[in-house]
Formats: C-alpha cells, sequence, structure tokens
C-alpha cells in the first residue's frame, strides 16, 4: 500500500513547480519507451446503477474502491486493457492489476474461465485472482460502464527513492457512456478543470525533506479531488438527477451508448 496525495494548480505556476522538482527527479521508463515523455490515460469507470461508488467518496467513507478498464495511448490491434480495483483506505491506496486484450474484453465478461484470457506475461496466481475478483464486482455488484474520463500525463520517478512518484495530469475530458467499447473515443469529450494541472504524489513512508520544503514554498494545499467525482457531476444529465435526489431511479439513456 502507498499513501498518494493531490495538488491541483493553475497552468500558469506548473513550469516553475516542475523545475523546481526536476533535479530529484526522472521521466518514468514507460513514457520514454517510444521517445515521448508522457501519454494519454483512457479509462472507463464503473459503478452501480445507484451510484454507490460516486456517494461512498461524497459521503466520506474511509474505505472504499473503484473499478475500472484503463488503456493508454491511441487503438492499435494489440493494444493491452488493464482492469483495475484501486482501493482506498483514509490515505493509503493499493491496487489490483491485470491485463487483457482490448479485443478479448466481450469474451472475458462473458467467460466462465478467465485464465486463458489474462496474457500470458501477466498470468500468474496473482493476476489470474485479480481479474476474478474485477468479475466478480461487476457481476455481484451488478456494475455497468458509467465515464469515460481522459487526460494527458508526464510520470516521473525519484532519482534517489524509488518508491516515490510524481505525476501531471492535464487536459481532464470525460464521456457519459454505457460502452466500454468507446474508451478510444475523441470527437465528443467534454473538458473539465481547464487551465489546470493535477498534481499526484505517490510515496510509501514519508515525503522526503526536499519535497516538503516545495510543497511549503510554493503554498501548495492538497485535496482530496476525484476525476471521477468531477467528471461525474459536470455532467449535466446525470448531475441534475444527483441534485433531483432521484439516484435510485436513475438509468443512462440507451441513445448514450
Amino acid at each position: 500500500m502507498k499513501f498518494e496525495h493531490k495538488y491541483l494548480i493553475p497552468e500558469s505556476k506548473f513550469p516553475k513547480i516542475k523545475n523546481a522538482m526536476l533535479p530529484y527527479l526522472t521521466h518514468d521508463e514507460n513514457a520514454v519507451r517510444n521517445g515521448n515523455t508522457g501519454y494519454t490515460v483512457r479509462s472507463i469507470y464503473f459503478d452501480t446503477p445507484q451510484l454507490r461508488y460516486y456517494f461512498e467518496k461524497i459521503e466520506g467513507m474511509k474505505i472504499r474502491k473503484k473499478i475500472r478498464i484503463r488503456v493508454y495511448d491511441d487503438y492499435t490491434e494489440e493494444k493491452v486493457a488493464f482492469l483495475e480495483i484501486k482501493r482506498k483506505n483514509e490515505n493509503y491506496v493499493s491496487k489490483n492489476r491485470s491485463c487483457v486484450l482490448f479485443q478479448n474484453l466481450d469474451k472475458f465478461f462473458s467467460a466462465s474461465k478467465v485464465e486463458n484470457l489474462i496474457l500470458p506475461a501477466e498470468a500468474n496466481v496473482s493476476r489470474i485472482d485479480d481479474a476474478k475478483q474485477f468479475l466478480f464486482y461487476f457481476k455481484h455488484e451488478n456494475l455497468r460502464p458509467i465515464l469515460l474520463i481522459t487526460y494527458e500525463r508526464e510520470p516521473f520517478v525519484s532519482r534517489f527513492d524509488g518508491n516515490l512518484r510524481i505525476t501531471f495530469d492535464k487536459n481532464l475530458r470525460f464521456l457519459a457512456t454505457t460502452n466500454y467499447q468507446r474508451i478510444f473515443e475523441e470527437s465528443k469529450l467534454q473538458s473539465v478543470l481547464k487551465s489546470k494541472i493535477i498534481i499526484e504524489i505517490k510515496f510509501r513512508r514519508s515525503v522526503p525533506v526536499w519535497l516538503k520544503d516545495l510543497i511549503t514554498l510554493h503554498n501548495l494545499q492538497r485535496t482530496s479531488l476525484s476525476k471521477y467525482t468531477i467528471c461525474l457531476e459536470a455532467d449535466k444529465e446525470i448531475s441534475g438527477s444527483l441534485n433531483k435526489k432521484k439516484i435510485n431511479s436513475f438509468i443512462l439513456k440507451p441513445s448514450r451508448n
């Protein structure tokens, strides 16, 4: 398990803060593998018909989870989809993660046995168990896709501590949809938090002194920001149902598939 701290800053302050951090950081190897310094994150978030996961967040429940499918960058025939269960216990976060080929997602959701669908590199006992957990929640909590959330991420790791990871997220955009096959959609996305940068800091024991000093110097204020919550409330149709307290009967219309 790791700690996770989040900060929201104006885009105008980003260059100065980033430059102050750079002597202590190096780009994540996943970002530089293809000659880039960042990548596009695309996630389909699942929830119950009553949006239980959303309400657990806004009601401040200390122990909660998110269920999502995540892919990176653009579609290819061999694109990998990650099946993620992100758990939070107060300030601690952990993640169960397995992966399948994106083109096999339909098979995964209808399969009685998932072992043959988990990619070979990931096909160990724990990853298979993670996939089974994902499918268990999907079926037993009657989950369905709710939102596509997309953003650009520039990830870094510490030069001195492999457990410290810092990411900068921008251009947050979303689409309400009941179809996880739309995860690569771009044309109909709505933008939120324009001209803002989300900083996420993940670490195991404590924030290093240099980072504490930088946070104090730039007067960064921690926030409990949730991309899922922000995007859900930004959607006019969904937020209208939330505000009218009709959530128990709320169903996404088929026309939004």
